[in-house]
């Protein structure tokens, strides 16, 4: 059974993971997002995942982006706290800045802050309910919190989103296996 501090996230996962954003103006994203599920493409997959990945990241204030990257400099350097400064400075200067949130999740989920990281992809899929990168690491960090009954469905989740997720594919596959109930013999 899983715990019911992560409830309210799973709840927000069930009911927009894979839904419309509150900002629907970006037809090349919402393109990509349907060619992503449809293409049985590796190299298709790939550059669809990348594309995505880059107009989260421009989605943002010309201030917030370049607090962003920053930030990414300064992880590169394995620089956290520094990382960690601009990204509380980037939320705060475009709170509807998804990927801002998203980065500070992974890195309060580096340092183990798993609560708090839980806390920003809340805030991530609110703005970007079809953000798979934020679902599997709420997946992640719930296989760390010991509960794979929310993994599972965060994990599904982000599958629905982009089938072409393989480890996390697998992560399910095991997680599956694992919560099957084990056959009574007669």
């Amino acid at each position: 059974m899983t715990d019911d501090r992560y409830a309210s996230v799973l709840t927000l996962v069930r009911c927009l993971a894979g839904g419309n954003p509150l900002d629907t103006r970006d037809a090349v994203l919402r393109e990509a997002f349907l060619q992503l599920r449809q293409t049985s493409s590796a190299i298709e997959a790939d550059r669809l995942d990348q594309m995505i990945w880059q107009r989260w990241g421009d989605a943002g204030t010309r201030q917030a982006r370049q607090l962003l990257s920053e930030a990414s400099k300064a992880l590169a350097l394995g620089d956290v706290a520094p990382a960690m400064l601009l990204l509380n400075r980037a939320v705060a200067l475009d709170p509807g800045f998804a990927e801002a949130w998203n980065r500070r999740a992974t890195v309060l989920f580096m340092n183990g802050r798993h609560l708090q990281s839980i806390a920003d992809i809340e805030h991530v899929l609110v703005l970007e309910p079809r953000h798979y990168g934020a679902l599997a690491g709420l997946g992640q960090i719930l296989l760390r919190l010991e509960e794979p009954e929310g993994a599972l469905i965060a994990f599904e989740a982000a599958l629905a989103i982009n089938p072409h997720l393989d480890r996390i594919r697998r992560l399910a596959i095991q997680l599956r296996r694992t919560e099957r109930p084990t056959p009574l013999l007669d």
